[in-house]
């Protein structure tokens, strides 16, 4: 996909600019699609620098929509993988000096994109600022949740025991596998060899050998890069929980400025479905267990029977393998139930667009959440381990972050009226398309 560059005159030069950049595509409509559109009303000129991942027709139709607006300018960047894609960035970096961002907003200051981006600002004095997408990394969320509550504390580190006791066990069993069959032990761990070696070969490559031919410096990283959000290198963070902003302070740094910020969509959801649920579901790569699939169906069946719903809507991850046979075969378990379902794919339509005018809706562990927790008022169930990530670890309540408005119940825990209630979590929150118009016009 080519860079869609326009001349700019003196006068338009003159107005405020941002620089917004962004990593998966499909996360563009739940995040800048509104607050492009309020810059541009606004009369702000906006560059996207979007991230060639995994770029939809639906995307492009924005795109193209907002390329009638000469204010708008759109950059697409390779991903960095080679010298070739790092020179490729370089070259467009070298452009902005041709019409200089006033700020730029990143949505983690920890990738190799990123790191290019902040140098560009430090040299040119520019502010930069993150914007939150996801949960903070589980491994930070659990520094604060030992540090909160030493009871929980002890049931964690019991949970962390199992886990570590469940991996040896699994390892054991494959030595034994392997006991009599010394080929297969060694091609297993020549895999394991040859997979840590291309995990720092790329660190040293991308981080440390192109950076230094290109631009003579070193993207040095710190013992913050691991939680892939925040590592101090940013002015101000803008986050949708208190609770998050008060761990970045404690673990990472007290140096940057916080915001609080809403993602609320100002316009209403697009058609009323006051008698379907929505079920969120991202088991993407490998077929959903039958333990899942079965205390799914259960959950449609017992909004069907308590009247609260009579259709459910099972929204696809867009990364999802075509070929996995489980959304079908959960469709068709809860279609026994006289429970009318349709499948969607992410791409269709945006969930901020939709997730409000559903009755309610049920999701597997998703950062998605964060988005229907502020765009719906209607009951919001997480459902624990139904993500097919059962083998690799157990999902647990404290990793949804600290203060959540969500109701979390664990895959196979008894139903009752009370989870499908909304709960409310009241927080004073700015808007982002309002704090950063304002952000701009400060900018001397």
């Amino acid at each position: 996909m080519r860079a869609h560059y326009i001349e700019v005159n003196n006068n338009d030069k003159k107005k405020k600019h941002l620089y917004i950049c962004n990593g998966a595509a499909y996360s563009f409509y739940d995040y800048q699609l509104d607050l492009i559109s309020a810059l541009l009303r606004s009369n702000f000129r906006v560059t996207l620098i979007q991230y060639d991942y995994f770029i939809s027709d639906l995307f492009l139709k924005y795109i193209n929509d907002f390329k009638k607006d000469s204010n708008f300018n759109f950059l697409s960047v390779q991903q960095l993988v080679n010298f070739s894609s790092h020179r490729s960035l370089i070259e467009i970096i070298k452009k902005f000096n041709l019409d200089k961002p006033d700020l730029i907003i990143l949505t983690s200051d920890t990738t190799i994109f990123s790191r290019y981006l902040i140098n560009y600002a430090k040299n040119n004095d520019i502010e930069i600022g993150l914007l939150q997408q996801t949960f903070l990394d589980i491994s930070l969320l659990n520094k604060e949740v030992s540090l909160r509550n030493n009871n929980l504390n002890k049931k964690r580190e019991k949970s962390r025991k199992k886990n570590k006791l469940l991996l040896c066990h699994k390892l054991i069993n494959k030595y034994k596998s392997f006991k009599n069959k010394p080929k297969e032990l060694i091609l297993s761990m020549r895999k394991l060899i040859i997979y840590k070696i291309r995990k720092y070969l790329s660190i040293s490559l991308n981080f440390y050998i192109y950076p230094f031919i290109l631009r003579k410096k070193f993207f040095v990283r710190n013992n913050f890069d691991k939680y892939t959000f925040c590592a101090g290198r940013v002015d101000f963070v803008m986050c949708q929980k208190q609770g998050d902003i008060d761990i970045l302070k404690k673990f990472i740094t007290k140096k940057s400025k916080y915001y609080l910020i809403s993602n609320k969509k100002k316009t209403k959801p697009i058609k009323s479905k006051s008698k379907s649920a929505l079920f969120i579901l991202g088991c993407i790569y490998r077929e959903l267990d039958e333990e899942a699939i079965s205390y799914l169906n259960q959950i449609g069946s017992f909004l069907k029977v308590n009247n609260m719903i009579d259709a459910i809507d099972l929204r696809l991850h867009p990364r999802m393998d075509p070929g996995l046979k489980w959304p079908n075969l959960l469709k068709s378990r809860l279609e026994r139930s006289s429970i009318k379902v349709n499948i969607l794919r992410a791409e269709e339509v945006p969930l901020i667009d939709i997730c409000g005018s559903y009755a309610g809706i049920v999701s597997s562990f998703t950062s998605s959440l964060k988005i229907c927790e502020q765009n719906s008022d209607k009951f919001i169930v997480c459902v624990l381990n139904v993500s097919g990530k059962r083998k690799l670890y157990k999902e647990e309540a404290w990793m949804l972050g600290p203060n959540s408005g969500i109701n979390i119940i664990d895959c196979g825990d008894k139903l009752s009226n009370s989870i499908f209630e909304r709960k409310n979590n009241v927080s004073e929150a700015v808007k982002i398309d309002h704090l950063i118009p304002k952000k701009l016009s400060n900018i001397l």
